[in-house]
């Protein structure tokens, strides 16, 4: 089978997430969510095809950008947002044509590179913009420490949260 044969929009993922989490809600868990939305080929469901016809990349991020939304309501509604340790980042940016690159993974420009990383935890620590650079090889050992596990020497990457304090930027 192709690629698109695999990928699911992000609706039909979280609300197979959310009968997930209904339940396993009353135990300890993790989960992985992994949303293809947006990813070549890019075609924004209805109503964000129209709103962006001229650019369904920019659809595509605002449909995955409400259904994390509605996701994150729904983890509200369940008792599970304000014990839940969420992190949403990627696995690459987009070029979107520039350099020559008509699809993804063969250039490292920082537009591909350079992803976001948002970290939502129950503890409380400052909203704030760093400056350093970090991994997507920090999210792992982060989870960990947020947990109170020890982070194994194996590990390539290293716990974000020091980065938290007031007083590191």
């Amino acid at each position: 089978s192709t690629s698109g044969e695999l990928e699911k929009r992000a609706d039909v993922v979280l609300n197979d997430a959310k009968q997930w989490l209904k339940t396993n809600k009353n135990k300890r868990f993790f989960s992985w969510i992994h949303l293809f939305d947006p990813h070549a080929p890019y075609a924004p469901p209805a109503p964000f095809d129209k709103k962006h016809e001229k650019n369904p990349y920019a659809g595509e991020v605002e449909y995955t950008d409400h259904q994390l939304g509605l996701f994150f309501q729904f983890l509200k509604e369940q008792g599970l947002y304000d014990n839940t340790l969420i992190i949403v980042t990627s696995d690459h940016g987009e070029g979107l044509w520039e350099h020559g690159e008509h699809s993804h993974g063969f250039f490292v420009y920082e537009t591909t590179v350079w992803v976001p990383l948002i970290i939502r935890a129950p503890q409380a620590f400052p909203r704030k913009r760093v400056k350093h650079t970090v991994e997507l090889a920090d999210i792992a050992p982060t989870i960990l420490d947020s947990l109170g596990f020890d982070i194994p020497k194996s590990y390539q990457g290293q716990s974000l949260l020091p980065l938290t304090a007031p007083d590191t930027d």
